[in-house]
């Protein structure tokens, strides 16, 4: 009788247990509603809603309007981790800083191969079509072929190549003092080291007296050498040499620290070189400037487009002489 009932009933008992057990453990396993529920869903929001923001992505910071949160805007770095129970992700910008933001402010980069690592450190990578480029920053160039009316006037002077303009095609060149041609590179060649613009014997120099106690232009002139002039010996920047400002403690100073350019002149009278950054020329000591090595990208200050080539007023080094004298 026993045994028709429960023909082993040890394994019956064994079974009813075992059942118990998995129902006991299946019950234990299920999250309570609440806290643990929440957050695993918005962890799973987190990674599905976002595929593009993740560990390792390039950003760019946007659409922050706090005082500080706008000097971000604009900044670049990489997502290092994702804060689920914030909502935010952590990016380390270029200068090492770690930022906690929030996914609304953070819009994907897409870069390749060594863009992006120089992006990540901070630094302007230099365009490639850069190497294929017949002239570079600093280098002495001669201008030949121009057919207009001013641009002959042009042939044959020499100067130095501070930037290339893309839109235009074209390279922007230091003539003189004060004066830019914006030219196309088969209207340039290479010039010697210390090529001379020596001024036109047909242009008859113009000389007036100065006025009392003060100087004649000529003799002001005479003290600032151009890019086609001899430099003077032992200076520690020729022209074209590529220099960094740094060191200037007055309150427009401190804005150039830091500013790249190009050595066009040296004015022997005030003990100053002249430096182009960007579309203007800064007087600055010797001590106020270091040489680098930099890129038409680091030498451009902007996009702002440069005059087209003009031919540049011959500067007479006659010293003048006093209309009264015999």
């Amino acid at each position: 009788m026993y045994s028709k009932l429960s023909p082993n009933p040890t394994c019956s008992l064994s079974a009813t247990i075992c059942s118990s057990s998995e129902r006991h453990t299946t019950q234990i396993r299920q999250p309570p509603l609440g806290i643990n529920h929440q957050a695993s869903t918005m962890g799973s929001d987190a990674s599905e809603g976002l595929p593009s923001l993740r560990p390792g992505v390039l950003v760019e910071v946007h659409g922050l309007e706090s005082e500080n949160g706008r000097l971000m805007n604009g900044k670049r770095g990489t997502i290092k981790q994702h804060f689920a129970e914030k909502g935010r992700f952590e990016v380390e910008l270029g200068s090492g800083k770690l930022a906690s933001l929030r996914p609304e402010n953070l819009r994907r980069v897409e870069v390749k191969s060594r863009w992006a690592q120089a992006s990540e450190a901070g630094e302007t990578a230099a365009d490639p079509a850069e190497a294929s480029l017949p002239f570079k920053p600093g280098q002495r160039v001669e201008v030949v072929g121009l057919e207009s009316e001013s641009g002959k006037q042009m042939n044959g002077k020499s100067g130095i190549v501070t930037r290339y303009l893309k839109d235009k095609c074209r390279f922007q060149v230091e003539l003189g003092l004060a004066n830019l041609g914006s030219l196309r590179a088969e209207n340039l060649k290479e010039a010697a080291p210390k090529a001379e613009a020596s001024p036109s014997p047909s242009a008859p120099a113009t000389v007036r007296s100065p006025a009392v106690g003060q100087p004649s232009a000529d003799a002001a002139a005479a003290s600032v050498s151009a890019p086609g002039d001899d430099w003077p010996e032992g200076l520690a920047f020729k022209a074209g040499h590529c220099v960094e400002v740094f060191g200037l403690d007055s309150e427009l100073g401190r804005e150039l620290n830091g500013e790249k350019g190009i050595v066009v002149s040296y004015d022997k009278a005030k003990d100053r070189i002249g430096v182009r950054v960007g579309d203007e020329v800064k007087n600055i000591r010797c001590a106020n400037l270091k040489k680098v090595d930099f890129s038409f990208a680091a030498a451009e200050a902007g996009d702002a487009e440069a005059p087209e080539a003009e031919a540049p007023e011959p500067r007479s080094r006659s010293r003048s002489r006093s209309r009264g004298s015999s």
